[in-house]
């Protein structure tokens, strides 16, 4: 390979991710937002991108336009979650907040993380922090558009709230996205995943 793009916000990840990767490309372009991904792939030559799932649109500004608008558009791909209990939830959630929210599931002898609508969910946990915006998915779609080989690479297990309408998503799409196991979070701390995300992303080409 000649050219990859890693776009990967946290610094832990980012140092072990760029330390593997290195030595097996010639040009690494390592980059921690959306703005700068997107700007990578406008200047051309990138041949192979590898993408963190959630980090900001510009780090730093709290600018969340393009997360809140994508939600919008996974929503059109997956509709609609139409349960009476998601329904009060996000009624709950929306009236009183999140805490309330999951203490009225609970009174009601339900799991939050099951029965929430999780889209719903994922556009309140961006609203409260700007690297919760699923905009690999937006790095994904350029690199398809432009014919360029990619690998979504995320640090939470799919089963989890925010994961799980990424993986719907990518599934729908036809997309791939390597995650770690259940509890483990720091997996992305270890030269194994890396190496894992590498081999899938050449089997690509």
């Amino acid at each position: 390979m000649k050219h990859l793009l890693l776009v990967e916000d946290n610094p832990t990840f980012r140092e072990v991710a760029t330390a593997y990767l290195k030595p097996q490309v010639d040009i690494l372009d390592v980059t921690t937002d959306y703005l700068e991904a997107r700007l990578n792939l406008q200047l051309g030559g990138i041949t192979g991108v590898i993408t963190d799932v959630f980090f900001p649109q510009r780090g730093g500004s709290g600018v969340r336009d393009e997360g809140l608008a994508l939600v919008q558009r996974m929503r059109d791909v997956l509709g609609e979650s139409d349960t009476c209990t998601a329904r009060a939830i996000t009624q709950v959630g929306n009236t009183v907040g999140i805490e309330a929210a999951k203490l009225f599931t609970r009174n009601a002898g339900r799991k939050y993380a099951q029965e929430v609508d999780k889209l719903w969910a994922l556009e309140k946990a961006i609203e409260e922090d700007e690297a919760n915006q699923p905009l690999g998915l937006l790095v994904a779609e350029q690199a398809q558009q432009l014919g360029i080989p990619f690998v979504l690479a995320t640090s939470t297990y799919h089963h989890d709230i925010l994961t799980q309408p990424v993986q719907d998503y990518c599934g729908k799409k036809g997309w791939t996205l390597v995650d770690c196991g259940p509890n483990s979070v720091d997996e992305k701390s270890n030269a194994r995943f890396w190496e894992r995300v590498f081999d899938v992303l050449v089997s690509k080409f």
